[in-house]
């Protein structure tokens, strides 16, 4: 607990300049614009995620080309730390604006609009959940904000295969917060934030 009452003191300061060396973690709250995603759900151990990507890639380069393609895209319906392994359920997703159709094992993911809380972590993919907590407590004890009914995405930046180090991938960690917010909010930083890349209908 006191280690994350430290984080969350460091993450109140002011955000740095620009030329500055950037931290490990960076918060905001943004709004964003509604896209849609195409996800295929993946059960099983959060650690084996490649597979499911795998599969994921071969059925939208099915009907897209590789240059429709606008994001790398998950959302976790669990926390491992509670859930068995093989239980664990995960989208794995792409944004590829309005083209591609929800076929066969492919759904169709509407990540609504609004304002969510973005933590920027740089660090191993596979280490994601330990910064989970942090974002919910920096919501709940920095903004006392209420959390809207949907889960977190994760916006993957980088390719691990163009990224040598690891330690260097970057993530967008986005966790919805209810439409309605208290007048005594502390002041945060609020940007607008399109992820779709196009004026096109969801």
């Amino acid at each position: 607990m006191q280690q994350l009452i430290r984080c969350l003191k460091f993450l109140q300061k002011p955000r740095r300049v620009e030329g500055e060396p950037s931290n490990s973690l960076d918060i905001e709250v943004v709004s964003l614009d509604p896209f849609r995603l195409l996800a295929i759900r993946n059960t099983g151990d959060y650690d084996e995620l490649n597979a499911g990507y795998a599969k994921l890639f071969e059925l939208v380069l099915q009907q897209v080309e590789p240059s429709d393609l606008r994001g790398i895209y998950g959302i976790p319906h669990d926390d491992p730390r509670i859930t068995p392994a093989s239980e664990c359920r995960f989208d794995c997703a792409l944004a590829t604006g309005a083209v591609g159709q929800p076929l066969g094992d492919l759904k169709g993911v509407r990540v609504s609009s609004g304002e969510y809380i973005r933590l920027r972590r740089t660090g191993s993919y596979d280490a994601l959940h330990d910064s989970i907590d942090l974002v919910y407590a920096f919501a709940i004890e920095v903004l006392s904000r209420e959390l809207a009914q949907e889960p977190l995405l994760f916006h993957y930046l980088d390719d691990p295969e163009e990224i040598e180090d690891e330690e260097e991938l970057r993530t967008d960690i986005f966790l919805p917060l209810a439409a309605e917010g208290r007048s005594d909010d502390p002041p945060v930083f609020r940007n607008r934030v399109n992820l779709r890349g196009d004026n096109s209908p969801l």
